[in-house]
């Protein structure tokens, strides 16, 4: 063979992503101990399912920063998904406190791919979810040429409680903000080991929707993930409105410590994770202040610590202390339509209105007017979309050091709601993982071709730092509008929605916050 001829078969084989004959060995072993994978359908990619990435947060390690899994000598069988984290009311069938595991999806040939890694942090208000849910399988992103990775965190009180004595214990001086710790945790892990699988360390995209979009947000503005992560994804979801302190956060922990009868941190962590779990945790998310009637975005069940937050995300980004990463972020046409109450009568949003934004409460009815019942139903809906999603979405993108790009998601998904619901709430995920197959529905073509569109620019943010469309500018306000087959960009919709609770929110505290 001469020389030429081995250059030409090297170029190829290195196009290809590794040596001739070379694959994934059958055993990986990361710092825990060793793995086995199983391969996807069709085989192409290997997946590991249920791997812990920290210490079960359970006796003296509940409500504690996340410790290091711990070691294990026999090869681990990774065919099955670890429990979900704790989380809701009644039934708690497949829940546990020893949550804290991930999983993971890997197109490589071999350990020298160095492929983009695209970590997925589950929504559901921060009180339930979990990265095992068909909708989030991570097969056809992978089959597009990145490693995908869904972890679980800690949930609801288990998650976020902060109390005095917590803090007191704390060498940080901080309590509360647990799950957002186990996603740094998580996000060490895989710095650590995923070079294993065939993933690049220095190539790791967050991506998130809702709580997980919100989550998101949190990892930008924390000190504490600097370095873990070169982009970040947001859908519907961000935290630049009020936050809560530490110390009003601790306020809330002693009463939920008190519904539970218990009088001391040891006694807390004596219940049983049942108990805690059927515990409302705090009015801090978005599905309790929908209920009351609040049209304000409402401030997520973070708070600021001084250590995982220094000051609220709005305040680190003012002042240029943000994590120096490339962000892509957008919302949904009708993102109120499952999250508002089903009906509100023109009185009560004249009420709520009138509350809320008192002498402006007529350029509230300007922007979103309604004379009947039915309009006002969708006046909130439409209000809930501006303040919830559109407003903080837009201010995060505005607040970017680096280009940044927005996206604006109107298709509707053939659901037998959809003439209500339209594109509600959470409807793009589908779309961006290309997971049409997990839910039974009358897809079109437009929606394959829009799923193909959109996981193709997901991916392509997580390999290049750029979607494949023109980064946002503030002057001209164009987004990439996802609202047929074909994308197209789009000025920015209703932005005078948008600057009404902005100009109305920045003046404002938390709710329970002191005046």
């Amino acid at each position: 063979m001469t020389s030429l001829h081995r250059l030409a078969i090297g170029m190829a084989l290195l196009a290809l992503g590794g040596p001739l004959g070379a694959a994934l060995p059958e055993t990986i072993r990361v710092a825990s101990g060793p793995l086995k994978g199983t391969a996807g359908t069709p085989a192409g990619v290997t997946i590991f399912k249920g791997v812990p990435y920290a210490a079960p947060p359970v006796g003296p390690l509940r409500w504690q920063p996340p410790q290091r899994a711990p070691a294990w000598k026999e090869t681990r069988e990774t065919s099955a998904f670890g429990s979900r984290c704790m989380q809701g009311r009644g039934d708690a069938a497949g829940l546990s406190e020893d949550c804290l595991y991930l999983n993971i999806w890997t197109p490589a040939a071999s350990a020298q791919e160095r492929l983009p890694v695209m970590l997925w942090i589950h929504g559901g208000t921060l009180v339930s979810g979990a990265g095992s849910l068909p909708f989030y399988d991570g097969e056809s992103l992978s089959r597009k040429g990145v490693i995908f990775v869904s972890i679980n965190y800690r949930l609801g009180a288990l998650g976020f409680l902060a109390h005095p004595e917590l803090t007191r214990e704390s060498p940080n001086h901080s309590s509360g903000n647990y799950g957002f710790l186990d996603q740094i945790a998580a996000l060490k892990w895989v710095r650590d080991n995923i070079a294993q699988f065939g993933g690049d360390p220095a190539k790791v995209t967050i991506f998130g929707e809702s709580a997980g979009s919100w989550s998101v947000n949190v990892l930008t503005a924390s000190p504490l993930a600097k370095g873990l992560f070169r982009a970040a994804i947001g859908e519907s979801g961000a935290a630049f409105g009020p936050m809560q302190t530490l110390a009003e956060c601790e306020k809330a922990g002693v009463r939920i410590a008190e519904s539970l009868n218990a009088t001391s941190l040891a006694e807390l962590r004596a219940l049983p994770a049942t108990r805690i779990q059927s515990t409302p945790t705090m009015p801090l998310t978005m599905s309790s202040l929908a209920g009351a009637g609040l049209l304000s975005a409402p401030p997520i069940a973070a708070n600021v610590d001084g250590w995982v937050l220094p000051a609220e995300i709005r305040t680190i980004y003012a002042q240029g202390r943000q994590n120096d990463v490339a962000v892509m972020a957008g919302f949904n046409a009708d993102e109120g339509t499952t999250l508002v109450p089903a009906k509100t009568t023109l009185a009560e949003l004249e009420s709520m209105a009138k509350t809320e934004f008192g002498d402006r409460a007529p350029e509230f009815f300007r922007l979103y007017p309604a004379t009947t019942d039915e309009q006002a139903w969708k006046a909130r809906c439409d209000g809930a979309r501006d303040a919830w999603f559109g407003f903080p979405t837009r201010a995060w993108i505005r607040a970017q050091k680096k280009p940044a790009w927005m996206y604006y998601f109107s298709h509707v998904p053939p659901t037998p709601t959809a003439a209500r619901t339209g594109a509600s709430h959470g409807a793009e995920i589908i779309y961006a993982m290309d997971n049409m197959g997990k839910l039974a529905l009358p897809w079109r073509d437009s929606d394959r071709a829009l799923a193909e569109a959109m996981s193709k620019a997901w991916v392509a943010f997580a390999k290049t730092g750029n979607p494949g469309w023109p980064a946002f500018d503030p002057k001209k306000e164009m987004v990439m509008g996802f609202g047929g087959a074909k994308p197209e960009l789009i000025p920015m919709p209703r932005p005078e929605g948008l600057d009404f609770f902005e100009k109305h929110l920045a003046g404002l505290k938390a709710p329970g916050a002191s005046r």
